[in-house]
Parts: structure tokens; C-alpha cells; sequence
């Protein structure tokens, strides 16, 4: 990650008022819509080293491209922030509400926030056979009296690795669904930087760049999704090791993902919008390393 710290926070609007999309009467600028849901994800992971499971649940606010989500009870991953500023124009503002912190970036570092390290050995390895297919197939339920496409994820893709002696393929397979609601007017405008569905999707290097061409497909405004990433290892032992008598259980890791909107309001815009985008001027600008603590292990 690349974040810096902000050089001034005597100034805190998150982000500019939104352009106009039109003239209201009186020459006021015509604000848009302002959108406010509850958005919760959850990944959960089991492996050798066990099971991990991480919960996010808040209200998100949107407007004109603008977003903000602040949390319930939890704290990004990777992160002391509980609060997550989009401004709409490339700018993330992370926030740690409790000590009145606050450290800045760019949109891109969000998603980064969610990505585990990668084990040393399999950096920079090549994947192969890599196939991931994003297609319509659909009808999905409704979402506040509104339809929804449903698109359905696969793929599948192999990492080979020489480890100490071992030669290994870690197969990866990939199913997952997105129901969004596509419907001209429904919600346009809904959606922004928080709809980065590429963060519910565990993958890296070409497996990674193949589903976000695929994703681009999806349009309208993602309100359910579901993933599911199964990783299993074989390989064959080159040298003997010591103490090590018969074949080794192969490594198995089962990751599953997903993200539900609920409980979505609109409203138009109206004066005073900016200040759900803005924090208190005595909030402390400081080093992005105070909001990110020590990272977890490879996973």
C-alpha cells in the first residue's frame, strides 16, 4: 500500500460538492440523489491452519460518487479505521473515529486493505490454464420491489511451486453469483468505490487481472454477492525429509465471500449534503502506519 497523511486537516470536507447536473429554480445547482444502506461482507476461510472469519457490517452513504461507510463494531482488515471516505475523485480517507484519526490515500489502497500477504514462495510465480468466465444467467430475486440480473462466476486456474525439495500444483477453482439491479433509474447513482467487487474475490496475478475484465460485464448496482474459492494442493516429495514417513495430506483451502445491501433509502439532494462527507477540523491528520498495525501472516 502507498498511503500518506493528508499535509493539512484544517480544512475537512472529505471531498468538493458534487457538480451540478442541472439548474434548479433559482440558479441553484440541481444536487444528486443521496443513497444511504446498510452494507455487510464476510469472508470465511478454513485451511490447515484453521478457520478465520472476518465480519464488516455499517451504514454507507452515496452521493454523486462520493461515499462513506462507517462501521458498526469492527475495524477494516489490516487497520485500526473504522470509517472509510471515497471522495469520488481518486482520494480515500481512512478514519479512526474512537482517537479522532485520520490518514489518507488513494482509492485504489481500499481494496488493498482486504488482500492477505502473499507467501514468499509464491510471489511473482506465473499462473497457468487460467479460464474464469463471467455470463448472464438470468432472472435474480428482487431487491425492494426492484428485478435483478443474475450473473454467475467460474474459473480455475494452477500456481506450480518448487519448495524445499518439493514440487507442488496448487489448483484453484471459483464459483460465485452477483445479483444487481440493472434497471434504468432504479438506482443510478448508487453506486461508487464501495462496489469494488474485486476485494470479495481472492485471487492474484493473471487470475486476478482475468476476473476484472469478466466483473466489467455486471453492471447497474451490485446488492448480493456470493463467492466461493477452493484451493487444493498436490505434489510429489524430491528429497527425503527427515521424520517424514508415507504421503503428506494434501493442503486444502476453502475461502467463501459475501456482500448483501439492505435496507436502502433514496432521497434527492439538498444543501448541507457535504458535511456526511466531511470530518471535525480537530481530527488529527497522522502516518498511515498508526491506522495500519503490524499485518497478518500469509494465508
Amino acid at each position: 500500500m502507498s498511503l500518506s497523511s493528508p499535509p493539512s486537516v484544517s480544512s475537512r470536507p472529505a471531498a468538493p460538492a458534487p457538480a451540478g447536473t442541472g439548474a434548479a429554480p433559482g440558479g441553484e445547482a440541481q444536487r444528486p440523489p443521496l443513497f444511504e444502506y446498510s452494507l455487510s461482507e464476510r469472508e470465511e476461510s478454513l485451511g490447515p491452519a484453521g478457520e478465520r472469519i472476518r465480519a464488516l457490517s455499517g451504514r454507507a452513504v452515496v452521493q454523486g460518487g462520493r461515499a462513506r461507510w462507517t462501521l458498526a463494531a469492527s475495524r477494516f482488515p489490516r487497520s485500526r479505521a473504522t470509517e472509510a471516505i471515497l471522495d469520488g475523485r481518486g482520494r480515500l480517507a481512512l478514519v479512526d473515529a474512537s482517537a479522532r484519526e485520520v490518514a489518507s490515500g488513494s482509492a485504489s489502497d481500499f481494496p488493498a486493505l482486504f488482500r492477505a500477504p502473499v507467501a514468499e514462495e509464491a510471489a511473482g510465480t506465473p499462473l497457468r490454464d487460467v479460464d474464469v468466465r463471467v455470463t448472464r444467467s438470468g432472472e435474480g430475486r428482487p431487491f425492494q420491489g426492484e428485478p435483478t440480473v443474475r450473473w454467475t462466476l467460474r474459473g480455475s486456474w494452477v500456481l506450480s511451486l518448487l519448495v524445499t525439495g518439493r514440487v507442488s500444483s496448487v489448483r484453484t477453482t471459483a464459483e460465485g453469483t452477483v445479483e444487481s439491479v440493472e434497471a434504468p433509474g432504479a438506482f443510478d447513482g448508487a453506486r461508487s468505490g464501495l462496489d469494488d467487487l474485486l476485494r470479495l474475490l481472492p485471487a492474484r496475478g493473471a487470475a486476478a487481472e482475468a476476473i476484472a475484465r469478466e466483473v466489467e460485464k455486471i453492471g447497474g448496482f451490485p446488492v448480493r454477492v456470493r463467492a466461493v474459492f477452493t484451493s487444493e494442493e498436490s505434489g510429489e516429495q524430491l528429497t527425503p525429509r527427515p521424520g517424514a514417513e508415507g504421503a503428506t495430506m494434501p493442503l486444502r483451502i476453502r475461502t467463501e465471500t459475501s456482500r448483501e445491501v439492505t435496507d436502502l433509502v433514496r432521497r434527492e439532494g439538498r444543501p448541507g449534503d457535504e458535511a456526511l462527507f466531511s470530518l471535525p477540523e480537530d481530527f488529527r491528520s497522522r502516518p498511515v502506519e498508526r491506522l495500519l498495525p503490524a499485518p497478518e501472516g500469509p494465508r
